[in-house]
């Protein structure tokens, strides 16, 4: 039977609209809606164990010249010194496309570029189409259109990031766009079947961006599929379809905050997602065949001090930090997003955590 590669219009429409009526139920009903802070308990934290570091180990910078340059650097917004930068040499790679070229200190950088594929680029593709989408971003060179002329961002590591899965990847029936993850997942398949001239297959060169409205939906589901309430009817999406493209990934960045706002920051999620959604979600990718080591974290902005935390990102790093999954996955490379004003205690934080962090293998993440 011939499978359309898309819902009708009107169709899809419709769904997509009750899968973000939902999505936004599941993030008040689980403490995310309208920004909420990390709850009590977790107090600032002053001193820290340090963690120790995968062999595969990478920290994905995407964020702002600004920002980056703070993390780069070790010198904050003022002037002062920080600590240690986060450059290649300790893991550091950044997300093109960006404004200039940071990460190299006074060499080039490119072999730390990240290229990146627009989720909606891949929107009514087929599998085909898909991994020749892929694989052209693989081996480069990241290139962008603007203002008419073409800018070459000079990724070299021969790695693409695709931004990001989103509930546009669910089923059909629950809310998806058509077939997108359905036809993600054989795409991913067939690039795990094709070695690259670079080291691996073309699928460990591939990362994917995962959105709350993915996890969360995962966190708060139960049932074989994660889509049941506690009365044991379907509520949340299903997002089966796309988890065994997600299992072949070379990395898997978790977006561990709540979303754009207006201006250069995000919203936090809260302690209670921060502690149970890690171990939710790995163990249903590992149903799929995926593996805990391709998780990483990707941090945003954590929000404003508290009575009960007076060093936002210092709380989210004890939370990231617990002993189990949370801090194996914090072990394999923590990446962050628009961290607003707060890149310098981002950084200080990395610094405490990884204190002896070295340049991993250039053919992992």
């Amino acid at each position: 039977m011939r499978i359309p590669l898309a819902l009708r219009p009107e169709r899809a429409a419709v769904r997509r609209r009750r899968l973000v009526v939902g999505a936004l139920a599941v993030l008040a009903a689980t403490g995310l809606a309208g920004g909420v802070a990390l709850q009590p308990g977790v107090a600032s934290a002053t001193s820290v164990t340090p963690v120790a570091p995968a062999s595969w180990f990478s920290s994905l910078l995407y964020d702002t010249d600004a920002n980056v340059s703070v993390l780069t650097s070790g010198v904050g917004p003022g002037g002062g010194p920080i600590g240690p930068a986060l450059t290649p040499d300790r893991g550091g790679v950044r997300q093109e496309p960006s404004g200039t070229n940071m990460l190299g200190m006074n060499a080039r950088d490119n072999d730390a570029r990240i290229a990146k594929i627009n989720a909606k680029q891949l929107l009514g593709r087929t599998p085909g189409q898909m991994v020749n989408m892929i694989k052209r971003s693989v081996n480069g060179p990241c290139t962008l259109t603007i203002g008419g002329v073409i800018h070459d961002f000079g990724c070299r590591s021969h790695k693409v990031a695709i931004d990001e899965v989103s509930p546009a990847f669910a089923t059909p029936k629950t809310g998806g766009d058509g077939y997108l993850g359905r036809n993600f997942a054989i795409a991913m398949r067939a690039l795990a079947r094709t070695s690259s001239p670079w080291g691996g297959t073309y699928a460990s060169r591939v990362a994917v961006y995962v959105d709350a409205g993915v996890t969360v939906s995962i966190y708060a589901g139960k049932g074989k599929n994660h889509n049941l309430n506690g009365h044991g009817k379907p509520q949340y999406a299903v997002f089966a379809d796309v988890m065994p493209g997600l299992a072949k990934a070379g990395a898997i960045w978790m977006e561990m905050y709540q979303g754009v706002h207006s201006g250069s920051g995000t919203a936090p999620l809260t302690q209670a997602q921060w502690t149970l959604m890690p171990t939710r979600f790995a163990g249903y990718l590992a149903h799929f065949g995926g593996r805990v080591a391709h998780i990483h974290y990707l941090f945003g902005d954590t929000g404003a001090p508290t009575p009960a935390c007076s060093d936002p990102q210092a709380c989210t790093w004890a939370l990231a930090a617990r002993a189990g999954i949370n801090r194996t996955i914090l072990g394999n490379g923590p990446g962050e997003y628009r961290l607003g004003a707060q890149a310098a205690s981002w950084l200080a934080q990395f610094d405490g955590y990884f204190p002896t962090v070295t340049r991993r293998s250039a053919g992992t993440w």
